[in-house]
């Protein structure tokens, strides 16, 4: 046994070491991922912050404003009603690299340049009026006139050059504009991209100023496990200056395509670069003193808002150095609060459209109903001369005065709009037109007009209420928000694979870094070797284990350590957080114990050929198994065990016999066997043995049943059934003389069973008194003149399965107890009417016959042989109470009736 020891121990450290190479060489990586994927989705959720939002470039805003990318234009906008509202930080998930091209101003277009071309005008319109009109009037002789027409001509040209000067106003540069934007928001974030596949050349001035303004200074840095860039890739330089900061939004993508990690800083030049949503953050909570270590980034006395006191944070770095992203357990929509971009633009064309109407009515003279200290558009125009300051680069410090501004100006336009002012002027309206000497033109003129204030104010409220409720939207969503905006919309590909969703816009993944910090809720992973030595150790300890073990006890061990392995490293990570490798561990230990269970059932079935070989031309297949499955009953002895035996037996097969030659006799008494065994086994019956034509078997075991009575039943009646078959054969071919009638015998009960005789001779049997019984009861079928003879014991076992004729109770032969015998009629799904009939009418008499009521009993015994002339019992208890009549038995007879032979 030792050399088969040695090659376990040694199979057992080889399959160790093999997984321990894959997983050094990477070559389980994927399989790994796939695994720490599923441990996410097990693990509580991650609480969502609820200051984080995601402005969406989506579907709606591209399909509402245009093809993407915009105009800068429209971004710096909504940056400007961002600021309005109350957004607390805006990062930029969008890269402004390179200048945008020049475009038109529209405001400029819209509202400066038509007055100018409309003063110009007037002005050429009226030197012509004057000119003509003095030749007209004879101020100007003819002759002269021909000197002014020179000087209007000379105006013209002057009016043309101003036009042509104003209308080169009308383009403007939206990076400027934007840079402006930037700067009246002020806590705005953009991009510098790490970049290690191309050069990017920058001026030495921009790239010092980055190193200042934008790379993190407040940092200690304890590694070298970090990443080096060998460029970087920094937004526009004029929208970088006006902003707060930068951040690189590279991401890390697995092998698989999953986005599982990512870095927080990236060295370039000596320099330390945050990330995009890791910039903003720590300028949120206070710029903080920072600690990058082997195993963590150490964040001292972060300031977060709405919290009571400063608090260090410790992030765990896995063993690559990057972090690892405990994402929401959610689809990309599902996770942190929306908004869609489209509303900054449907806010600027809703106040644009708002304006316009508002100065119509004020064209009107509507507003000279305006009860306010002042005009009531000095509120709009002073909020209009604040953002012009700052947008030129003031003081923001007026930013509030801004706000207050218009908010005061929307106030008063709402209070305007839903006062008394329709009233008052529809009011005096209806007093013209009560007057009855109006004329019928002055009528429908003042009819008109009290119409075009109705529709005028209906059409403003309608305008204000809808311009009111998404400036609502919007400053319910960015008010205090840590905002940031990024594309999500399907047609722009900026979307990626993360364990929870296979399209999640990569713009969230900065909301997950930020919510893992705020919540504090991180995850970290474990080294290589800490699965390998639990690797090493787990497999040694199963060898120990099962190395003696059988093969099913081995597995069943096996697959118990495997899973309480994994379920102690799953319950490591949702308790902690920390991933420990589960593949080496589980992979080694698996492969070992199929292993050992592989050599253990080549030795079995070693084993099992033997038995075989020695056993199988005298042992039933199922003893056979028995003994594979437990070689030890190959020894003496026996067990007790409640069974049911059954003893058939030919009649007169003595005579039959003397009949035929040895040959045929062999043959025929082969054919019956083979037949009538099959049966049995094919109920799960063990033979016995065979005594002549006897067959002596029983069910239970060594396979046990609960339905061994009814296993056996079912085998007697169909023996019966085809015995019938087989004597039309027979007789047929005139192979016996007469037909083979068998008789038998069941009964159930407890018996000894097991191997009984020498350990060089044995036989697998049955022994005991309900044995003894249901050798008993084949014999006595010939007093009652039937054939399947079975004792009470075994019909309280079968149900309503069988129809049972019950018939005396006695005293056997040897038995000392009386029985109640029961005739196995049929199985009762398979009964004729008329053997029910008869049954019924035979346990009718057999109840008279019991109460001594010998006349009436014999009546109906007589019924049932006319219906059935052949019925054995009937004639048997005919016989009986013709016999009672003329002689009744003792006074104390208890019914019971003593068989004298076998």
């Amino acid at each position: 046994m030792e050399p088969k020891i040695n090659i376990k121990i040694l199979a057992a450290i080889l399959i160790v070491v093999i997984f321990s190479v894959f997983t050094y060489f990477g070559i389980l990586t994927n399989l790994e991922h796939r695994l720490y994927d599923v441990l996410l989705h097990l693990k509580s959720d991650v609480p969502e912050d609820q200051r984080l939002l995601l402005i969406d470039v989506d579907d709606t805003s591209i399909e509402k404003i245009g093809v993407w990318p915009w105009s800068r234009d429209i971004v710096a906008d909504g940056l400007i009603t961002m600021s309005e509202l109350g957004a607390d930080y805006t990062v930029f998930d969008i890269e402004y690299v390179q200048s945008s091209p020049t475009a038109v101003d529209p405001e400029f277009l819209k509202t400066e340049l038509p007055g100018v071309f409309a003063d110009e005008f007037d002005i050429i319109n009226q030197n012509i009026l004057d000119l003509f009109g003095a030749i007209a009037s004879g101020a100007l002789p003819v002759e002269v006139a021909e000197d002014y027409i020179y000087d209007l001509t000379m105006l013209n040209d002057q009016t043309k050059d101003i036009l042509i000067a104003k209308v080169a106003e009308v383009t403007r540069d939206n990076d400027e504009y934007f840079k402006n934007t930037i700067y009246f928001f002020d806590n705005a974030f953009f991009t510098v991209n790490m970049v290690d596949d191309y050069e990017v050349e920058l001026s030495e001035e921009l790239e010092k100023w980055i190193f200042d303004n934008i790379a993190y200074k407040n940092i200690t840095v304890d590694t070298d496990l970090y990443p080096r860039a060998e460029s970087i890739d920094p937004t526009l330089a004029k929208l970088l200056q006006a902003s707060r900061g930068a951040g690189f939004p590279n991401i890390i993508i697995d092998d698989d395509g999953v986005r599982r990690r990512i870095d927080f800083f990236t060295e370039y030049k000596g320099e330390y670069f945050a990330q995009l949503a890791i910039a903003p953050f720590l300028e949120w909570i206070g710029s903080p003193e920072l600690t990058l270590t082997d195993s963590e980034l150490l964040i001292k006395g972060a300031e977060i808002p709405g919290e009571d006191k400063p608090r260090d944070i410790s992030i765990p770095r896995a063993e690559d150095g990057t972090f690892l992203l405990n994402w929401p357990a959610k689809s990309y929509w599902d996770s942190f609060r929306h908004l869609s971009y489209y509303y900054m633009v449907l806010h600027e064309w809703q106040e644009a459209a708002l304006i316009e109407n508002l100065g119509l009515l004020e064209a009107d003279q509507f507003f000279s109903y305006y009860e306010g200290d002042q005009d009531i558009f000095a509120g709009w125009d002073y909020a209009e001369s604040i953002k012009n300051e700052i947008l030129a680069g003031g003081d923001r410090g007026y930013l509030q005065d801004y706000r207050d501004a218009r908010e005061y100006f929307f106030a008063e336009v709402g209070s305007f709009i839903d006062g008394q002012a329709e009233s008052v002027i529809r009011g005096q309206i209806q007093d013209i037109l009560a007057d009855e000497s109006l004329s019928e033109d002055d009528f429908a003129y003042y009819s008109d007009t009290d119409k075009y204030v109705e529709t005028s104010f209906a059409e403003i409220r309608l305008m204000y209420a809808d311009y009111i409720k998404t400036r609502e939207i919007i400053r319910e969503a960015v008010d205090g928000s840590f905002c940031i905006i990024g594309s999500s919309a399907t047609s722009t590909f900026d979307r990626g694979v993360n364990p929870f969703s296979k399209e999640y816009a990569n713009v969230g993944t900065h909301a997950a870094v930020v919510n893992m910090i705020i919540q504090d809720s991180f995850l970290d992973d474990s080294p290589e070797w800490l699965s390998i030595v639990i690797a090493f150790v787990i497999t040694l300890l199963l060898y120990l284990i099962i190395h003696n073990m059988d093969a099913l006890p081995s597995i069943i061990w096996g697959i118990g350590i495997v899973i309480v392995l994994a379920a102690l490293e799953v319950g490591v990570f949702l308790a902690t957080g920390i991933y420990v490798q589960l593949l080496t561990p589980v992979l080694s230990v698996s492969v070992t114990f199929l292993f050992m269970s592989l050599m253990k059932f080549l030795e079995t079935a070693r084993e099992r050929s033997y038995i075989r070989n020695a056993f199988g031309h005298y042992l039933s297949d199922a003893v056979i198994e028995n003994l594979i499955d437990d070689p030890d009953k190959l020894t003496l002895g026996g067990e007790k065990k409640h069974m049911t035996a059954i003893f058939t037996d030919v009649k007169g097969f003595s005579s039959i016999s003397e009949k035929l030659d040895p040959a045929d006799l062999v043959k025929i008494l082969n054919m019956y066997l083979t037949e009538m065994s099959n049966l049995v086994m094919d109920q799960g019956g063990t033979i016995d043995k065979y005594e002549g034509d006897a067959i002596i078997a029983f069910f239970g075991a060594p396979v046990e049943f609960d339905d061994h009575a009814k296993r056996t039943c079912r085998a007697a009646v169909r023996m019966k059934k085809l015995e019938n078959i087989m004597n039309q054969h027979f007789m047929e071919d005139e192979l016996v003389p007469n037909p083979l009638l068998t008789r038998i015998g069941i009964n159930t009960g407890d018996m000894v069973v097991g191997n009984m005789g020498t350990a060089r001779k044995m036989d697998y049997t049955i022994m005991g008194n309900a044995v003894n019984l249901a050798a008993r009861l084949e014999g006595v079928n010939k007093q009652y003149n039937c054939w399947k003879l079975i004792s009470s014991m075994t019909a309280d076992e079968l149900g309503d399965e069988f129809v049972l004729r019950k018939l005396d109770r006695v005293r056997v032969v040897g038995i000392s107890e009386a029985v109640r015998l029961f005739e196995l009629v049929d199985e009762s799904e398979l009964a004729n009417e008329q053997t029910l009939e008869i049954v019924d009418i035979f346990h009718k008499a057999i109840d008279l016959f019991e109460a001594k009521n010998w006349l009436e009993a014999g009546d109906l015994f007589q019924k049932i042989l006319s219906i059935d002339p052949e019925d054995g019992p009937a004639g048997v208890y005919i016989r009986r109470c013709e016999e009672y009549k003329k002689k009744s038995p003792p006074a104390n007879w208890d019914g019971v009736f003593n068989l004298t032979t076998k």
